[in-house]
Parts: structure tokens; sequence; C-alpha cells
């Protein structure tokens, strides 16, 4: 989700120039407004890919192959492991790090001290 706060603020800033009502920038300083108006922008152009079940989201999940010989660790996780200031690649080095539970205790902590709205929090690491 790297950058999707700047596109969010970028896609309200936009609609409220088409003449589309979206409230103004301190209503999105409350963390359950930012995350809702995000979520909204799941499996869209200016938002991120998310393997929800919608039809769109076929466009927008990334893909590929890598020569399994590299192979070291699988990730998946949901968006409730997601925030805006860590990317995903940090994420992910923090899983190898502290471990999974360890990863979303502290996120259920952070997100508590911030007042968000806890999210759910899914998570498989593979690592061979």
């Amino acid at each position: 989700m790297k950058g999707n706060a700047d596109r969010a603020v970028a896609k309200r800033a936009a609609d409220r120039i088409r003449g589309i009502f979206v409230p103004d920038e301190s209503y999105f300083d409350e963390g359950f407004n930012r995350m809702a108006y995000s979520r909204w922008m799941a499996n869209t152009p200016e938002g991120y890919g998310v393997a929800n079940g919608i039809q769109e989201m076929v466009q927008y999940i990334q893909s590929g192959l890598i020569a399994k010989e590299r192979l070291k660790h699988v990730l998946v996780v949901s968006e409730g492991m997601f925030e805006d200031e860590n990317e995903l690649d940090n994420i992910f080095r923090l899983v190898l790090d502290i471990g999974l539970e360890q990863f979303m205790s502290n996120r259920e902590e952070m997100e508590l001290q911030k007042n968000l709205r806890p999210d759910d929090k899914t998570g498989i690491l593979i690592s061979f």
C-alpha cells in the first residue's frame, strides 16, 4: 500500500475540484475516517489491489514468477497488517525479525494508542 495515503489525499482533492462532496482534510485526521476512505479505494486505479472477492480485483492483483532456488520465504497477509507509515518490505523484515505473532501484537497495541478501529489481522509466513 506504498503511497496510498498520498494517493488518497490527491483523489480527495481531485474529487473536490470535480464538485464531488468530500469532507475537509481535517476530517481525515481521525484514523477511522482515514482508514475507511483508504478501504474504499481498494481495487481502483487510485488505490491498491486486494484479494477481496470482487470482480475488479483481477485487474489489480500482481502476479509473477520467481525461480524456486531464490525463494526463501512467502508472506501472505491481510490488509489489517498494513499501515501508511510502514512499507511492505519493512513489514516483511519486521515479521522475519520478531515473528508474525509479535508483529500482530505490536500492530494491535499501535491501533489502541492511535485510537484506530481494529482491522482483521491474518498472516501466513512460509519459510523454505
